[in-house]
């Protein structure tokens, strides 16, 4: 027996297309019935959406956040796999596995690679709560989900921030919308896979000291700083 509630959550993390509005009123209907607990981080991320419809110059704003959030100087990547594993040989045996979970599943993954957040959240709709699904839950999806929901810590976003405007000399504007509104939606797929998987709750303000991807900035800054002196 599948999860059919999880198609209504995959949406809010697909690139916004015209549409995109409609898909919210019935995810935050099912959540306030279904996972109420997760309620209040949905509807933060519903206002920093900005009020109005989307569409238009709206649409176009939360377009351009989705881009910088997830694709384009990234604060995160919806690719899970990625997140734990960047480009280890690891990630392409969880792609090769994944692939064939979704060609028996009968769950098409568009332009996206297997392990893309919002083709999991299909994939788990369809299969419900089988040995694969609670192992992927487990081991893969909310160590991912925990990572990413970390990115979003003031300090490490105004960090990248300043990387990306010392080497690119701008930063993409997302004007009438939160510039983080998407931490809201993660933590709030955090909190439905903790309620429906009984998972343990954690703290997800705990962190190593910096990400990788930071690490990687200081390194740079720091080699720079020496070619300079």
């Amino acid at each position: 027996m599948g999860l059919p509630e999880f198609t209504l959550l995959a949406p809010i993390f697909d690139y916004p297309e015209a549409g995109y509005g409609e898909k919210i009123p019935p995810l935050l209907e099912m959540v306030a019935k279904l996972y109420p607990e997760a309620k209040g981080e949905l509807d933060l991320f519903v206002k920093a959406l900005g009020e109005g419809s989307i569409e238009g110059e709206k649409l176009d704003a939360i377009q351009e956040l989705y881009t910088r959030t997830f694709d384009i100087q990234p604060i995160t990547t919806l690719d899970v796999g990625f997140v734990l594993f960047g480009d280890d040989y690891k990630r392409g045996e969880i792609l090769s596995n994944l692939n064939k979970e979704h060609i028996a599943s009968g769950n098409p993954c568009g332009n996206e690679l297997a392990d893309h957040l919002p083709n999991l959240l299909r994939l788990i709709a369809l299969k419900g709560k089988d040995d694969f699904v609670l192992e992927l839950v487990d081991m893969i999806l909310a160590p991912a989900l925990r990572a990413m929901i970390r990115e979003f810590d003031p300090e490490r976003v105004e960090k990248k921030n300043k990387y990306y405007k010392k080497q690119y000399k701008t930063l993409i504007e997302t004007p009438d919308v939160d510039s983080i509104a998407y931490r809201h939606a993660l933590r709030a797929c955090y909190q439905i896979l903790c309620s429906e998987f009984e998972l343990p709750e954690v703290d997800m303000a705990e962190a190593s000291e910096t990400s990788d991807f930071l690490k990687s900035i200081r390194t740079e800054n720091q080699t720079e700083d020496i070619k300079g002196s």
